[in-house]
């Protein structure tokens, strides 16, 4: 009986008339549009690798570990960006532990923003000197740094010439505020530009560079209430704002625009 059954089957799977359904095949990644389901071409299965997920949670460890040692050290560093006294205040009364954590958030700004440029820098398709993957984060990560340490030198310096050492100290702790923002806006559009679907990957990318460039306005614009509050040379400020502040920013808007 059940070699009966079988060979039933076996004549009707080789009947001309029998029709075999048809079923989705991935091709390099995407559903084949001859046989796909419909709207199966918006599906995004090409993942980011497993680091960057890791990477990921333990920021958002370390974010946490932050906030449980010092709970308002975030909600100061938010209320900064857009209160100039809480600012000041935070900078006249800062001691050991805040420093600490400054710095460390320092440090989660480095990584965090140059994790988000390589994604951005792979949304794009864009490869500085050929750079890709580990070698270009590494190269992201030195920029940062020695953009910043820059930043500080020339601050520093600065202040000595015209001995106004405390002064020009405040203006560094008011830039590293908005660096440590970029940091955490940067924190959540790393997990998901990496594993969005691709119909809604633009529109997150460019909210991103969106809330990004916001926050690199309103750097300029307490630059320009640090100048006015401090009767500074309007000569030096305009110096450092092309040096240092617009010709990064021209350079980053030139790139994506020749994309």
């Amino acid at each position: 009986m059940i070699q009966n059954d079988t060979t039933y089957h076996d004549s009707i799977a080789s009947s001309p008339e029998f029709i075999q359904p048809e079923v989705p095949v991935l091709l390099n990644g995407e559903i084949n549009e001859e046989t796909g389901f419909p709207f199966s071409e918006n599906l995004n299965i090409d993942l980011c690798p497993d680091w960057i997920f890791y990477f990921t949670i333990g920021m958002i460890a370390l974010f946490a570990w932050i906030k449980l040692i010092y709970p308002r050290f975030t909600f100061d560093i938010i209320g900064g960006t857009v209160n100039y006294q809480l600012t000041l205040r935070l900078f006249n009364n800062a001691n050991i532990v805040q420093k600490r954590i400054s710095f460390i958030f320092s440090v989660f700004y480095l990584l965090s923003f140059s994790v988000y440029l390589f994604l951005l820098f792979e949304y794009f398709e864009y490869f500085p000197a050929g750079l890709q993957d580990f070698q270009l984060i590494i190269s992201l990560f030195g920029f940062l740094l020695a953009l910043n340490l820059f930043r500080t030198s020339y601050f520093r310096i600065t202040g000595f010439v015209f001995k106004r050492e405390k002064l020009f100290q405040e203006a560094t702790f008011h830039n590293s505020l908005f660096n440590k923002l970029t940091g955490i806006v940067s924190l959540p559009f790393i997990l998901i530009i990496s594993y969005i679907s691709e119909i809604y990957l633009d529109f997150v990318v460019y909210l991103s560079l969106f809330l990004l460039i916001s926050v690199n306005v309103l750097r300029i614009i307490r630059g320009v209430k640090f100048v006015m509050k401090n009767v500074i040379s309007y000569f030096y400020f305009i110096l450092y704002l092309c040096s240092l502040e617009i010709l990064p920013f021209l350079v980053i808007i030139k790139v994506l625009y020749s994309l």
